[in-house]
């Protein structure tokens, strides 16, 4: 201690020396010195903070020595506080050991039954924590709060196993006490020999370790032991030494029953002054013990009394503070709510009003393309008509000259009559498309049966598709009809054939498939070409729209495609990805429907 004390520096702090001055006053109680220690004790224990990180320590030490004092009120009110503390910090450890000692204090003060429950639940606590010197200690109390009742027969067992773990992990203090309360105990239960073997060990324990305090215990029952066998003067010297005034301290109710052993062998060797003076002071103390014992009872009823009032008012407190916490988060929560909500609402109507906008822009843009595609459809198919009908004259005038006679035998004007009629028909199948492009072509329905319509033209999609591109057909059903204008159905395939092999420069496969679905008979036309962007397949079917070069496309093949089919009463649609290939569906009347 006065090394520790000697080393200490500014920086350490007034707490560091507070710690060595109480754990140096805990080892001089430990020594014997118990009314000493508490005085020193009570006066650093005083400047001591009340949120000090050590305080439950400093309330436990100085309960305990209070108790060793007989102050019990006091001990009880630092222990019950330490206990508590212990508790409302979830500090298992600490509320154990201040159990431990509580339970003391309250077998001293006849509350046996809460005294052994603590002594129960710190033998528990400590079984299971693998500590086995704390679990001696646990024992070592146990077998303390039945020696209080006399119930030598229960504390036994405790103090056997108490001093054997401790033993074990070399608590050479422990052991001893544990050894005394065990002389004490089996002078109790009048086992003699195995008393005189105890008490001797104890006695050479405590001296090997300077407790007086803890030898003049065992000389004092080691005298008992010796009245109990009729050894008047053997007893007598032994209770001389245990009595004998040399400054030590001890317990008044252990120097009482040394005084009540000692009048009793007085009498047995005729010393009646001495006897009667033992017996004064044995009664003496009997009274103080019974209006102490009384008063120890109403101390530690008034401090439980107290702390449950106080742990009633803690907990209100704890209640309303709870309370008032949950009214503020349900005030915050419905404050963050109420403007949440104004955000969502904002959020809504500014959605909703940039949502009406873009779709009257997109309506807008949608009217104006459509009545951009209708005029320039009505001014293709007005076109397309007057050139068809000049067309049917020219046909009509070839006709007539090809069927004359002098004609035939001039192979001239037959080669340019054949020429002519090639490309009249050429025009006339531009007409065509543009008739199908501003959906005005004369269709002639019928019933088609597309098993034998793809293998009817199977060599021109083939010859459509070149020599490095494979067509290959897979219909669901050789019954799969569908109700169109076969010539433009042919048309419509051998324009998505061309565009799927334009797609795959290096060749590949076109899939062409057909099945039922959701009542209308679909043909996929597939390929694993270039793709196109969503961007770019968004405008696929616009007229004159194309993204092949310069005089390789017209821009009117997927237009021309999409006119047939809905002029058919049906719809298409293009599935495309850059790289990954396309597909265009079209959905067709199937034949019976249509019929």
């Amino acid at each position: 201690y006065a090394n520790g004390i000697a080393a200490l520096t500014p920086a350490d702090g007034l707490a560091l020396r507070h710690r060595l001055e109480l754990r140096h006053l805990a080892l001089l109680a430990d020594r014997g010195q118990i009314a000493s220690a508490l005085e020193q004790y009570e006066r650093v224990a005083g400047g001591v903070a009340e949120d000090a990180p050590y305080r439950i320590c400093m309330l436990i030490d100085r309960g305990y020595l209070r108790y060793r004092n007989g102050i019990i009120g006091a001990a009880a009110a630092d222990l019950i506080r330490a206990h508590e503390l212990a508790a409302s910090l979830n500090s298992d450890r600490w509320r154990i050991d201040a159990g431990n000692a509580l339970s003391m204090v309250y077998s001293r003060a006849g509350f046996h039954d809460e005294a052994a429950a603590l002594a129960d639940e710190a033998l528990r606590f400590y079984q299971r924590s693998g500590s086995k010197s704390m679990l001696a200690e646990a024992y070592f109390v146990r077998g303390d709060v039945s020696l209080h009742q006399d119930d030598f027969a229960a504390a036994e067992p405790d103090f056997v196993k108490a001093r054997d773990l401790s033993d074990e992990v070399a608590q050479t203090v422990n052991a001893m006490y544990a050894q005394q309360r065990l002389c004490r105990t089996l002078v109790g239960l009048r086992r003699t020999l195995e008393a005189r073997v105890t008490c001797a060990d104890a006695y050479l324990r405590a001296t090997a370790i300077g407790d007086a305090e803890s030898a003049k215990l065992v000389l004092g029952a080691k005298g008992a032991l010796e009245l109990s066998m009729g050894r008047f003067r053997d007893a007598l010297a032994l209770l001389d030494r245990a009595l004998a005034p040399d400054g030590l301290d001890m317990a008044k109710h252990l120097r009482a029953q040394i005084h009540r052993d000692r009048s009793l062998v007085r009498e047995e060797l005729g010393d009646a002054a001495g006897a009667l003076r033992d017996k004064q002071v044995n009664v003496a103390w009997l009274d103080e013990e019974r209006a102490a014992r009384t008063a120890d009872q109403m101390a530690v009823l008034r401090v439980k009394l107290e702390t449950a009032v106080m742990d009633k008012q803690l907990a209100g407190a704890r209640d309303a503070a709870a309370a008032a916490r949950a009214e503020a988060s349900r005030q915050s929560l419905l404050r963050n709510a109420t403007v949440v909500l104004a955000l969502v609402v904002i959020a809504a109507v500014l959605l909703t009003s940039w949502l009406w906008r873009r779709r009257n822009a997109t309506e807008s843009a949608r009217r104006a393309a459509e009545e951009s595609l209708t005029a320039v459809s009505r001014l293709t198919g007005g076109i397309a008509h007057d050139f068809n009908n000049q067309l049917t004259v020219m046909q009509q005038a070839l006709g007539l000259l090809q069927r004359r006679a002098a004609i035939h035998g001039d192979a001239t004007a037959t080669a340019l009559l054949e020429e002519i009629r090639a490309s009249s028909q050429a025009c006339a199948d531009v007409t065509a498309q543009m008739l199908s492009f501003a959906r005005q072509q004369h269709l002639k329905p019928e019933r088609v049966l597309l098993q034998r319509h793809l293998d009817n033209n199977r060599l021109l999609l083939e010859r459509t598709g070149g020599a490095n591109v494979a067509i290959e057909c897979n219909i669901a059903s050789p019954a799969l009809a569908v109700w169109v204008d076969a010539r433009q159905l042919t048309a419509a395939l051998l324009n998505l054939v061309s565009n799927s092999r334009d797609a795959m420069p290096q060749g590949g496969t076109v899939a062409i498939s057909a099945a039922a679905d959701s009542g209308r008979i679909r043909i996929d036309v597939s390929d694993a070409g270039v793709g196109m962007s969503a961007e770019v397949a968004a405008h696929a079917v616009e007229p004159f729209f194309s993204t092949k070069q310069v005089g390789s496309g017209s821009g009117l093949g997927l237009r021309m495609v999409e006119g047939f089919v809905r002029q058919s009463g049906g719809s298409m649609k293009i599935v495309s990805e850059l790289f990954r290939g396309t597909t265009v569906s079209l959905w067709l009347p199937p034949a019976g429907v249509a019929a």
